[in-house]
């Protein structure tokens, strides 16, 4: 391996300088001495990495041209320490779009990939080019990995091996595709926890005698997709009582985003229930707005980028949907899995070790998205049956409000014919009673009036009942898609 990694820098002296070093063996010694204070003094050894990084990224040099990672004559340097990782690499399709990239862990059509990341009709576009149905057959949430089975035998299995993580400063090769595409970056920060992010519902609050306030509802944001309104009065979060704001917000914080809850709310006189999804303030928060902005520059970040037990973070540029795959270090081994796009200038990777331990356990078939997502789909299937209730219940309201509507119809139908016969009877005998068929005229004139109002309040109810009708129906459907899709495995 320390030949290899010799030939590797002599490549790569020839690229950046122009030229070979003074002979191979000085190489040699150099790159050996390199990997020797790497191992035994990680300190001066990151920092000298980290300069040689920062004067890679773009530097004039002799031959007066200026060499970017994504250079093509540096990045034919990298592209063969990655070959034997592309042959296991495959793009995980949703319809005709990538999601995510997998690592081929199972020769038997066994991918690992981002879990978050998985949406709609899945399939994966293997290394050959062919392009096949995948399916959910285990979710790792802690780690934000899935295993997907698709119809394949004889597949090019990833080498993983129990590697220790790769150092501050070393350099990462990440194939991006099966045509042999590379990215290349160096090694920010040693592996280590990644704390998740700030769960919050989206509301500007105060102190109430009850509880607390909603001030305002933020569009778009927890509160306002469950339909809280400025007014209500927080009472409950799940069993715990609130307060105060304080109090709101240490409930709030035992729980993760993404976690369900459900508020107690006073509004008006009326106690009532809502269940709300929590999200990541650094994310969608008033507050982190500007930094995921600033972020998003040139990339696009993943739906989960945060909550890692252990993950190590490199600088190389990938998007949310190259995520998933294998990261090699310079001597073609798989050091990790890059499983989240974070910043600007930072990607995660899960160090090989904890990867082969979360295959061995979704193997055992105990953690299908079934099982996974129990309570997730327990909450779909409730609000599917509240949501069915309610609509059988404003079936009545209405089959009640048509009978109304047409009782009354007729009864209007019968009193204009009343009408146009009083007329007639005052023509024929007005001079004997035309005081007294007047006066029956008006009263009955007046009456009618009176039903065609009652016949428009009716008329207005029904009409508010079929688009409850219609919107609980949308809702049903809804709810029946996401349990679906939580049952594959996918996100809704």
């Amino acid at each position: 391996m320390k030949r290899y990694s010799s030939i590797f820098l002599v490549c790569l002296g020839l690229v950046l300088f122009g030229q070979v070093p003074a002979s191979f063996a000085q190489t040699k010694a150099e790159a050996d001495t390199k990997a020797e204070a790497a191992e035994n003094k990680a300190e001066p050894a990151n920092s000298e990495a980290t300069e040689t990084k920062k004067k890679t990224r773009k530097r004039r040099f002799r031959s007066g041209r200026s060499v970017t990672r994504a250079d093509s004559s540096l990045l034919s340097v990298f592209k063969p320490v990655a070959i034997s990782a592309s042959e296991s690499t495959v793009r995980v399709m949703s319809g005709s779009r990538q999601i995510a990239v997998g690592t081929v862990v199972g020769s038997d059509g066994i991918v690992m990939t981002k879990a978050s990341e998985l949406r709609g009709q899945l399939k994966c576009r293997l290394a050959d080019g062919e392009v096949l149905a995948a399916e959910v057959i285990g979710i790792d949430t802690q780690h934000d990995l899935a295993l997907l089975k698709v119809d394949a035998d004889g597949l090019a299995v990833a080498p993983l091996a129990d590697e220790d993580s790769p150092l501050r400063g070393s350099w990462l090769v990440t194939p991006i595709d099966e045509k042999g595409k590379i990215a290349i970056g160096v090694v920010a920060v040693n592996e280590r926890e990644i704390p998740r992010g700030g769960a919050f519902i989206g509301i500007n609050m105060q102190d109430s005698e009850e509880g607390v306030e909603i001030v305002t509802v933020i569009p778009g944001l927890p509160a306002a997709k469950a339909r809280l309104r400025a007014g209500d009065i927080i009472l409950k979060l799940d069993d715990d009582v609130i307060d105060d704001i304080e109090s709101l917000r240490e409930s709030i914080g035992k729980y993760s985003p993404e976690n369900r809850i459900t508020l107690k709310v006073l509004r008006g006189d009326e106690e009532m229930e809502f269940l709300l999804t929590l999200e990541d303030r650094n994310r969608v928060g008033p507050m982190g707005g500007r930094s995921r902005i600033q972020n998003r520059m040139g990339s696009e970040l993943s739906r989960r980028a945060k909550d890692f037990p252990m993950a190590f973070q490199h600088d190389t540029a990938l998007q949310a949907n190259q995520c998933g795959g294998p990261v090699v270090d310079i001597e073609g081994r798989i050091v990790g899995i890059n499983i989240a796009r974070e910043g600007r200038v930072s990607s995660l990777a899960i160090p090989t070790s904890l990867v082969l331990a979360v295959i061995d356990k979704l193997k055992t078939g105990e953690f299908s998205p079934v099982a996974v997502y129990a309570d997730r789909i327990k909450y779909a299937e409730t609000d599917l049956k509240k949501l069915t209730r309610s609509l059988a219940k404003d079936a009545k309201s209405l089959d009640k409000s048509t009978r109304d509507y047409d009782s009354q119809s007729a009864r209007i139908q019968e009193l204009e014919r009343m009408r146009k016969d009083v007329a007639q009877r005052i023509e024929k005998i007005y001079q004997a009673q035309a005081l007294e068929l007047e006066k029956l005229k008006t009263e009955t004139s007046e009456r009618i009036n009176e039903l065609y109002k009652e016949r428009e309040g009716f008329s207005k109810t029904r009409r508010q009942l079929k688009a409850k009708n219609k919107e609980a129906q949308v809702e049903i459907n809804k709810l029946k898609r996401k349990i679906e899709a939580l049952k594959k495995g996918r996100s809704y």
